[in-house]
């Protein structure tokens, strides 16, 4: 399966939006500068996956969410055994 940036891009905008951040906020949290969150939300550079990670736990919604493969933004708790 391919990654499609356009759709990471898309997802990421509206988050922020709706979370109320601005893009500064955001890129901080992932740990980028400004220009480069602004190249994700436009679709036009995929975060690597420490990225991912900062994004979807400041977010609050699925790696599989943010990228595109499920439609399901709700994250999965997981008990210990």
């Amino acid at each position: 399966m391919e990654l499609k940036p356009e759709v990471i891009g898309e997802r990421l905008k509206s988050l922020r939006t709706e979370k109320g951040s601005s893009q500064e906020e955001v890129a901080e949290v992932a740990g980028v500068n400004v220009r480069q969150y602004r190249l994700y939300e436009a679709g036009q550079a995929t975060p690597p996956l420490d990225r991912v990670v900062a994004l979807v736990c400041y977010f609050d919604v699925s790696i599989d969410y943010l990228v595109g493969i499920s439609e399901c933004r709700e994250v999965k708790k997981y008990s210990r055994l």
